[in-house]
């Protein structure tokens, strides 16, 4: 890992080798937005780095936690994160890294030898089946299911799903048009979906264009924002969740805190102090254990997994450099002198170090940049803590790739 160190000049063209792949910070994408209080003091900065883009010497990635931190999540500040949104669009473009999930369980199936495909997609491979029987009934009986009206339910149900009657051409085009007011990414022309419902058309069709328009991150924001009820529903689909990997750490935080105020009430500061840095190694030690098989089991659902598999930096380099930084921060923030009060901000700021090793330059905080930098697990990845330093960074960074090739 490298640090973002002196200046050197060099000139502003494509590098060797294809642009620096950059990956900034949530508050950087806010700070750009012309509205944001901030705009004026990051405004010189923005500009420069505009100019690598546009020079083709920088290439700037967003990752599924850009959009989930950008996403309003209330109608109320919907302008503010359509301008988030907009902005991480127009600075990336379609350049995203794989969704975390789907990164995660690549790496997991690779710590287990099994076949493994590293996804494309900001979201993750998600359950869109084709309406059946079988699924039709479930999401009858399910508030949240990504599914139709109980009337279009009914007509699917009975004309469909039993693959005996086509609907007529009013019933396809009526199913149809309700089809698109809830997933309107799909774009105004609903014809592909009237043709599934009139047994002319495959349902793949329907799901490309789904997909299509989640790659418009814009697009599927205003979507979000518009229809709210449906589309605070299926951004939670997306989100999946991640908190069966943090689970066991936050157990072992909180109980490490109230060992620690038990023990204090007989014994000193410093004994106290020590016995804390002896527990907290031994739960390290247990969690880099126990953690690999019970996550793989969680997110793979692949029933019984050996408790011998171990994260390693070949198969699960991502994974650990995000579980070494969870724990670092787990101890910052039980430590008994001058403790780090955890913020909300944390679980997103893990989820972005998962993405570290896969860019060549990663902006961050200066808390998660120390982490980075004490770990050292990212050594081809320059770590840069300032904003006003990054435009010089990345022309350093190209500058040392050319002279390499």
């Amino acid at each position: 890992m490298n640090d973002a160190g002196s200046s050197m000049s060099t000139s502003t063209r494509t590098p060797a080798g294809g642009p620096v792949t950059v990956y900034l910070d949530s508050q950087d994408f806010s700070n750009f937005c012309p509205s944001s209080a901030a705009f004026s003091r990051v405004v010189r900065v923005r500009d420069e780095l505009l100019e690598l883009k546009l020079s083709g010497m920088a290439r700037f990635v967003f990752s599924d936690t850009h959009i989930f931190e950008a996403m309003p999540t209330d109608p109320t500040f919907a302008r503010g994160g359509m301008e988030r949104m907009r902005t991480i669009a127009s600075w990336c473009g379609g350049n995203n890294l794989p969704s975390s999930i789907g990164l995660m369980e690549f790496e997991l199936k690779q710590m287990l030898g099994m076949p493994a495909t590293l996804p494309t997609d900001w979201f993750p491979d998600f359950d869109f089946p084709a309406p059946s029987r079988q699924v039709i009934k479930k999401a009858a009986r399910e508030l949240d299911s990504p599914y139709l009206n109980r009337a279009t339910r009914r007509v699917l149900e009975k004309k469909i799903s039993l693959g005996q009657i086509r609907m007529t051409q009013r019933e396809a085009a009526e199913s149809a048009r309700e089809f698109a007011a809830k997933y309107p990414f799909l774009g105004n022309d609903a014809a592909a979906v009237q043709r599934y419902f009139a047994r002319t058309g495959p349902w793949s069709r329907v799901r490309d264009l789904v997909e299509a328009g989640l790659r418009d991150i814009a697009g599927f924001a205003t979507w979000l924002v518009d229809n709210w009820e449906h589309g605070q529903k299926f951004a939670s689909i997306l989100r999946g969740s991640g908190a069966s990997f943090f689970g066991a750490m936050e157990k072992v935080r909180e109980d490490a805190r109230a060992a620690v105020r038990r023990a204090l009430q007989t014994i000193s500061k410093s004994e106290a102090a020590d016995a804390l840095a002896e527990g907290l190694e031994a739960a390290r030690s247990n969690l880099l254990i126990t953690t690999p098989a019970t996550l793989a089991r969680k997110m793979l659902d692949v029933g019984e997994v050996s408790d011998e598999v171990r994260f390693s930096m070949e198969t699960t380099p991502s994974i650990l450099v995000m579980w070494h930084f969870m724990f670092d921060l787990m101890k910052r923030s039980t430590a008994l002198s001058g403790p780090r009060k955890p913020l909300p901000s944390d679980f997103a700021d893990a989820n972005h170090i998962l993405f570290a090793g896969h860019v060549d330059v990663f902006r961050t905080d200066q808390f998660a940049a120390d982490a980075l930098r004490r770990l050292k697990m990212t050594p081809t990845t320059t770590i840069v803590s300032d904003l006003g330093d990054l435009a010089e960074t990345i022309r350093r960074v190209a500058a040392s790739r050319s002279a390499g090739s």
